[in-house]
C-alpha cells in the first residue's frame, strides 16, 4: 500500500488526470441507461403465479389495457353520449386495439316466450333522436348484464375498457389522450387508470426523483463537510470523489444493460453518501497528523497508512453486504447489488489514491484546523462518553440484552407489503381513478378460479348437476365479506333463466340449458368484458369464475395478510365443494404480488444470514480472532434488531425495497465497529487502565465514527423527498439502523469490551 501511495503522490498529476479521463468515459456509458417503470421488473425469476397467468391469459390483456370512468355532472343527455362516442373513436385511433363500452354491449328483451338479443344502445351508436334516447334509457333500466360493468349502480358513472397493443412511447400517447378527453369536461368528470398510465407516471417520478435526490444529497454533503472541517479542500475534493464513484455505478449499469427501476433509483444517493465515509477517515487522519512545517509530503503517506486498513476493511465489508443480494430471486436486486458495489469500490480506491494525490498539491493545514480535530469540543465529548460507558458497563450490557428480547418479541409481527399502488402518491390522478373505479364498480382486485372437467369430458359443464355444483360454490364464495362480485357462466345462465322463466336457478332440463347457452354465445360475441369468452371454453370442458375482491371495510386493496387469508379460504372452499374429480387453479395478477411478498421475506432472511456470516469470517480473518469477529457484529446486530422493532412500531412493511435495508446496514454499519476495534487493539498495546484505553479510543476514533454516520444518515434522509413510499421507507430505515449501529459502537461495544477486560477475557 505504501508503494501505491508513494506513486500517487510522486505522479499526482497523472493519477488525477487518468481518474478524470476514465470517469468521463463512464459518463458516456451511463447515458445509455434506459428507464423501466413496470412493476413486473421487480418480479422474481420464477413465479408460479406468473406461469398460471401465461397459461390462462397468454395475451396478457390486463397489462395492455386501461379504463376510463366518466361521472355525469348533470343528467344523462344525448349530447353527452354523442361526445362520449366521438372521444372513444379518437382514443382508439390513438392507441389502436378495441374498446368495450355501452355501444358494444348487448342485452336481452323478452319477446313472447323467448329472449331476443338487442344492443344496449339502439343502432350501437350514440342516440340521435329522442325516440332512440328513450329506448336506451329503457334498456338501461331493465338490463342486468351491463350493471357494474359499463354502468354503476347509481346510473351516474359510465365505464369504458380499452385494449391496445404494446405502447412504447407512453409519454406521447398519454399526452394526446388527455388532450382528447378535454372534450368531455362540460359533461363528465373523467377518471382514468391502467398499466399504461401507471408506467408513464412512474417514469416521471423516477426521473424527477433521480434529479431531486442527487441534488439534495450533494447539498447535504457539501454542508456537512464544511461544518466538519471548515476548509475548501475538505469540501470539494471529497465531493469530487463520491461524484466519480456515483458515475462509475451508473456507467456500469449502462455497460451491463441494466435499467433504472424503483429500486435502482436510490443507487446514486447511496454511493454519494456511503462514499463520504472513506474520505472522512482519510481527511480526519490528514488533519490529525498534519505537519505544519515540512520539507516533503511523506507525512500524508503515513497519515493515509494509519487508516488504510480501516478504509479497505470498511469498503470490503460494505461490498460484501451489498453482494449478499446476489443470492436473491429478484433480478433488480441483483443488479442493484452489482452497480452499488462498483461505486463503493471506486469511492474507496479514489479515497486511497486520488485524494492523497490531490491533497499533496495543497499547502499544509492551518494550526487551528489540526487543533479542531485533535482537541475540539466534539473530540472531547467522545472521550467523556467513553469514560461514562466504561463505568456503567453493566447497565449498557443489560440494555443490549433488552434489545435482543425486543427483537424476538417483535420480529414475528413484521408486516409484508404486496399492494404497490399504496406506494404511489395518493393524490396521483391515476390512483384517484383506481379508487373511484373500485368504489363504483365493486372491486379493484381480481382473482380467477378456473375449473377443469375430469379427463376433459366434452360438454361437461352443460350438465345440470355439474353446473349446480359450480353454482353452489359461487354462492358460498359470495358470502365472504371481501368478495364483492363473481362473474361466471353459471351465473349468466341463472340470469337468463330468470329473465325467461322468473327463476334464478340452473335449469334442470338439459334442453333449456342448451338454449340458454346459445344466448350466452350471443353475449360472448358482443363483448370481451364482464360476460366474456374466458367464462367457459368452446367445448365446455373448462369453466372460469372471475372473483372481484377488495377490502369491504375501507374500500381499498386488501393487505398482503388479508389477500393471503382470502386465497386460502377460496382454495379450501373449492376443495370442499368440488371434490376430487375436478381440478382447479386460482390465478390472477394479484397473486404475482402475493408470491413476490413471500419471495421478499425468504430473500431478506437469506441475504441477511449470508452477509452476517461473510462479515464474521472477514473480520475474524482480519483480526485473526473469532472473538473480535463476533465483537464486530455486536453494534451491527443491535442496529438491525432495533430496525425490526421500529418497523413493527411504525407499521412500515417489508417489501422489495425495505428488504435491502439489512444488507445495506450490515455492509455499512460494521465499518464503525471495525474502526473502533482497530483503535482499541492499538491502545491495548500502549497500556493503561481500561478507562484510559477507552477514553483514548473515544478521542481518536469517536469523532470520525460519528462524523461518517452523521454524513451517511444526512445524505440518506434525503430519500424522504422521494415520490414513492418504498424509497422513503428505505431511507428512513437505513438511517435509523446506522444511527443505532453507531450508538452501539460508541456505547454498547465499549461497555462489553470493558466487561470482557474486567473478566480477563481480553488482555493487554
Amino acid at each position: 500500500m505504501r508503494k501505491i501511495l508513494e506513486f500517487s503522490l510522486r505522479h499526482s498529476s497523472f493519477v488525477i488526470s487518468i481518474n478524470i479521463l476514465l470517469t468521463v468515459i463512464m459518463v458516456f456509458a451511463a447515458s445509455k441507461i434506459q428507464m423501466n417503470s413496470e412493476v413486473s421488473a421487480l418480479m422474481p425469476d420464477t413465479n408460479p403465479a406468473s406461469e398460471l397467468l401465461k397459461k390462462y391469459d397468454p395475451e396478457e390483456k390486463d397489462k395492455n389495457a386501461f379504463y376510463m370512468a366518466l361521472e355525469f355532472k348533470d343528467e344523462i343527455s344525448m349530447e353527452a353520449l354523442q361526445v362520449y362516442e366521438k372521444v372513444i373513436g379518437e382514443i382508439l385511433d390513438l392507441v389502436g386495439g378495441y374498446s368495450d363500452n355501452i355501444f358494444t354491449a348487448t342485452t336481452f328483451l323478452k319477446e313472447g316466450g323467448r329472449l331476443a338479443p338487442k344492443p344496449l344502445v339502439p343502432k350501437q351508436t350514440a342516440p340521435r333522436t329522442e325516440e332512440d334516447f328513450r329506448l336506451f334509457l329503457s334498456h338501461l333500466e331493465d338490463d342486468i348484464f351491463s350493471r357494474k360493468i359499463f354502468f354503476s349502480d347509481s346510473g351516474k358513472v359510465l365505464n369504458t375498457f380499452f385494449y391496445h397493443p404494446l405502447i412504447v412511447d407512453t409519454k406521447r400517447v398519454t399526452t394526446e389522450y388527455y388532450k382528447i378527453t378535454e372534450q368531455l369536461e362540460p359533461y363528465f368528470t373523467t377518471y382514468t387508470t391502467g398499466n399504461l398510465f401507471f408506467m408513464e407516471n412512474t417514469s416521471k417520478y423516477l426521473s424527477k426523483d433521480l434529479v431531486i435526490l442527487l441534488t439534495f444529497s450533494i447539498i447535504v454533503i457539501l454542508v456537512f463537510f464544511f461544518l466538519g472541517f471548515r476548509a475548501k479542500r475538505a469540501i470539494f475534493l471529497p465531493m469530487a470523489i463520491v461524484i466519480m464513484g456515483t458515475i462509475w455505478s451508473l456507467g456500469i449499469m449502462g455497460l451491463l444493460g441494466y435499467e433504472l427501476t424503483v429500486i435502482s433509483v436510490v443507487i446514486p444517493t447511496l454511493v454519494l453518501t456511503i462514499g463520504t465515509s472513506y474520505t472522512i477517515h482519510i481527511l480526519n487522519q490528514y488533519y490529525h497528523d498534519a505537519e505544519l512545517e515540512h520539507e516533503d509530503n511523506k507525512w500524508i503517506i503515513d497519515a493515509s497508512l494509519h487508516v488504510n486498513k480501516t478504509v479497505l476493511m470498511a469498503s470490503l465489508t460494505t461490498i460484501v453486504g451489498f453482494l449478499s443480494l446476489l443470492f436473491t430471486s429478484i433480478a433488480a436486486s441483483r443488479e442493484f447489488a452489482i452497480s452499488t458495489s462498483v461505486g463503493i469500490a471506486m469511492s474507496a480506491v479514489l479515497s486511497l489514491t486520488f485524494l492523497p494525490a490531490a491533497l499533496s498539491r495543497f499547502k499544509s493545514p492551518e494550526h487551528h484546523q489540526k487543533h479542531r480535530v485533535q482537541n475540539g469540543r466534539f473530540t472531547r465529548a467522545m472521550s467523556s462518553v467513553s469514560l461514562v460507558v466504561s463505568r456503567f458497563r453493566i447497565v449498557f450490557t443489560i440494555v443490549f440484552l433488552i434489545i435482543i428480547a425486543l427483537f424476538f418479541n417483535t420480529y414475528p409481527r413484521v408486516t409484508h407489503q404486496s399492494d404497490y399502488v399504496s406506494y404511489y402518491p395518493q393524490d396521483d390522478p391515476i390512483v384517484v381513478g383506481l379508487k373511484f373505479m373500485m368504489e363504483n364498480f365493486e372491486g379493484g382486485q381480481r382473482l380467477n378460479l378456473t375449473i377443469q372437467a375430469p379427463e376433459d369430458e366434452l360438454n361437461y359443464f352443460l350438465d345440470y348437476e355439474n353446473l349446480e355444483k359450480i353454482s353452489n360454490l359461487e354462492e358460498t364464495l359470495k358470502g365472504y365479506d371481501n368478495i364483492m362480485n363473481i362473474s361466471s357462466f353459471s351465473s349468466v345462465i341463472k340470469d337468463l333463466n330468470h329473465m325467461m322463466n322468473g327463476s334464478y336457478t340452473i335449469p334442470e332440463k338439459r334442453g333449456l340449458i342448451l338454449l340458454l347457452s346459445k344466448y350466452f354465445r350471443v353475449l360472448n360475441q358482443a363483448t370481451e368484458t364482464g360476460v366474456s369468452s374466458n367464462m367457459v371454453n368452446n367445448d365446455f370442458t373448462r369453466i372460469n369464475l372471475t372473483i372481484m375482491i377488495y377490502n369491504h371495510e375501507n374500500q381499498r386493496f386488501l393487505s398482503e395478510s388479508g389477500l393471503r387469508s382470502l386465497v386460502n379460504s377460496i382454495l379450501a372452499e373449492s376443495e370442499k365443494e368440488l371434490g376430487d374429480d375436478l381440478s382447479f387453479d386460482l390465478w390472477g395478477s394479484d397473486l404475482e404480488y402475493l408470491h413476490l411478498a413471500e419471495t421478499v421475506s425468504k430473500d431478506q432472511m437469506k441475504s441477511t444470514v449470508i452477509s452476517i456470516v461473510m462479515v464474521l469470517l472477514i473480520a475474524s480473518f482480519f483480526f485473526k480472532s473469532i472473538l473480535y469477529g463476533i465483537l464486530t457484529l455486536i453494534p451491527l446486530l443491535s442496529g438491525i434488531m432495533l430496525n425490526f422493532t421500529f418497523m413493527v412500531l411504525t407499521g412500515i412493511p417489508l417489501d422489495v425495497t425495505t428488504m435491502m435495508v439489512t444488507s445495506v446496514a450490515i455492509g455499512v454499519g460494521v465499518d464503525d465497529a471495525i474502526h473502533y476495534l482497530l483503535q482499541f487493539r492499538k491502545q491495548l498495546l500502549v497500556g493503561g487502565t481500561i478507562d484510559e484505553i477507552l477514553v483514548r479510543c473515544g478521542k481518536i476514533s469517536g469523532r470520525p465514527i460519528a462524523l461518517t454516520t452523521i454524513s451517511i444518515v444526512g445524505g440518506l434522509m434525503v430519500l424522504a423527498l422521494a415520490s414513492f413510499k418504498g424509497i422513503l421507507y428505505f431511507g428512513v430505515l437505513v438511517s435509523f439502523t446506522l444511527t443505532c449501529a453507531m450508538i452501539g459502537t460508541l456505547i454498547i461495544l465499549p461497555a462489553i469490551l470493558s466487561l470482557l477486560y474486567s473478566l480477563k477475557v481480553i488482555k493487554n
